[in-house]
């Protein structure tokens, strides 16, 4: 082990002019870790830069990348702990030992992977966000802005465990030689790609002077994909190549998912006198990810708002009070957080076998079976809120309360083992709207500017949240419980409960079970006794 260092390098600069301002940063981390050879490097910049061509027109962009290298040393603390601390680490000639316990063949040394040509475990990040809009004002109170937020990102794996490493003797024991199953390089590598592509179009326009109107148009884009590819090769005999050299012998595999979304939105905004506040709003979105018949859904909203500080009853408090405001809302939102081809069937590759004296692929269908009546997730939103500032405007508090009804809640469901619905290693699940449930809620916010002067500024932030989330019902309603892996979605209990909740669950049935034999046995015993 050794003692870990971190680095951190930061340089940027900017400036402008009175119709373009620019910024740019460059920044450097580098940290090596308690375990020799276990370092992370991490080069990033940030560059932005608005320009106001015309009065009407305006351009900006706004980049940020990063590069991460990081080096894995094979993490041996836990091996450590269970290992018998006397023996010979090191040979004579200073080669590591094998086997440093005398007469413990079992027992491999922890430092074997310490040497870079016997084990290397290595990942490389790329990403890169890009973010260009133009926004056009071609007339009084009219704006047109389209702004596009892409990113890209390449990761890779290097793995390579060869002869004379610690998996080899552990594999292979201590007087192994030659290469093995056991001797194996890996690369993984995953890109992605995708981006969002928005159009806003607002109009601001008043009627009189006290009825203020704002009407908004959006249209939403968005594109999602990644392409992975994994490989593997086994009995490499010669560790010089590390993972640089495999051939067509080992197992190769990829994947690729794609999903596309679009929404369109129109909202206006009134204000009356600056007091009454009226907003409405109707969205419809679409997603690739949901069933036939079910990929667009509607999503409506509409909020009300009074400013009770200006009204006449309230003028004999405007020296300590600025603001008092009183909120109300109601909205439907949508949600389809889903694999991309949760809704249609798809196979993956299983393994191989041989035809004809050579190796041939062979495919299953995948763990997420195909739901053809999967749809939206729906939510509805109420929200009753207060807003109030005081002395000046140094006090600002903020009170919600907020109850959430959402139907259709998408969740993982294994399937029953005796239809056959697993394989060697989980179960196989289908992605259902199999759910009813409830979440309400208290938040409470105070922000205070304590002490604010040109040389010296102090202010404070206090949040109280209380949120309860609770199943209502399940789809079917025969049973109080469905189950995915660890995870149990469970009447009365939070999404997704495990640990704590699990054991009730469990409690729970077994309780109705003792009920049910219990029952049984009074009916057995009480014939008996007639007889």
């Amino acid at each position: 082990m050794q003692t870990g260092v971190t680095q951190n390098y930061s340089l940027s600069v900017s400036g402008g002019t009175e119709k373009t301002k620019a910024y740019f940063s460059l920044n450097f981390s580098d940290e090596q870790g308690q375990f020799t050879g276990d370092d992370y490097k991490v080069y990033s910049t940030n560059m932005r830069i608005d320009h106001e061509i015309k009065k009407w027109l305006s351009v900006g962009v706004n980049m940020q990348g990063s590069y991460v290298y990081r080096n894995k040393a094979y993490s041996r603390f836990i091996n450590s702990l269970v290992s018998v601390p006397l023996g010979t680490v090191y040979n004579e000639d200073g080669s590591i030992n094998v086997t440093p316990v005398p007469g413990d063949g079992n027992t491999i040394n922890l430092l074997l992977n310490q040497d870079k040509s016997v084990y290397r475990d290595n990942n490389q990040n790329f990403k890169l966000f890009l973010n260009p809009y133009i926004e056009i004002r071609p007339f009084k109170g009219m704006t047109i802005q389209s702004r596009l937020n892409a990113s890209l990102g390449y990761d890779k794996k290097n793995y390579f465990q060869g002869i004379g490493s610690y998996q080899y003797y552990a594999s292979d024991g201590p007087n192994a030689s030659g290469t093995s199953a056991s001797v194996y390089a890996q690369i993984d590598q995953n890109r992605s790609y995708n981006y969002k592509w928005e159009n806003i179009f607002t109009y601001n326009f008043n009627i009189k002077k006290d009825h203020e109107f704002t009407v908004t148009a959006v249209t939403s884009w968005n594109h999602n994909q990644t392409d992975k590819s994994w490989q593997k090769q086994d009995n490499i005999k010669n560790n010089s190549y590390l993972w640089h050299n495999m051939d067509g012998t080992g197992i190769v595999y990829s994947n690729y998912t794609m999903s596309k979304g679009l929404g369109l939105v129109g909202r206006i905004n009134y204000s009356y006198l600056g007091k009454y506040l009226f907003s409405a709003s109707v969205r419809q979105d679409g997603s690739s990810r949901l069933a036939k018949g079910n990929k667009w859904s509607t999503f409506p909203a509409v909020s009300l708002g009074w400013r009770i500080s200006d009204e006449k009853f309230m003028q004999g408090t405007s020296n300590w009070m600025n603001n008092l405001k009183l909120r109300l809302g109601y909205g439907v939102t949508g949600a389809a957080s889903i694999d991309p081809y949760s809704s249609v069937a798809t196979v993956e590759l299983d393994g191989y076998y041989s035809l004809g004296g050579q190796k041939t692929n062979s495919y299953k269908f995948s763990e997420n079976v195909a739901n053809a009546d999967l749809t939206w997730e729906r939510s509805h939103n109420w929200n009753i809120g207060l807003d109030a500032s005081f002395f000046n405007n140094r006090i600002d508090l903020s009170a919600d309360y907020y109850i959430t009804n959402t139907d259709g809640v998408i969740w993982k469901q294994n399937l029953p083992v005796v239809n056959g619905a697993y394989n060697a290693s989980k179960l196989y699940y289908m992605s259902k709207n199999i759910a009813k449930t409830q979440n309400h809620g208290l938040e409470l916010t105070l922000n205070t500017r304590n002490i604010v002067n040109k040389e010296f500024t102090w202010t404070s932030a206090l949040t109280f949240t209380l949120n309860n989330e609770k199943v209502k019902s399940l789809i079917g309603g025969t049973a109080d419980h469905v189950k995915n892996e660890d995870y149990y979605l469970s009447i009365g209990y939070p999404v997704n409960s495990s640990m704590l909740q699990k054991l009730m669950v469990c409690g729970s049935w077994v309780k109705k079970q003792m009920q049910q034999h219990l029952a049984v046995l009074l009916v057995i015993l009480k014939s008996m006794c007639q007889e």
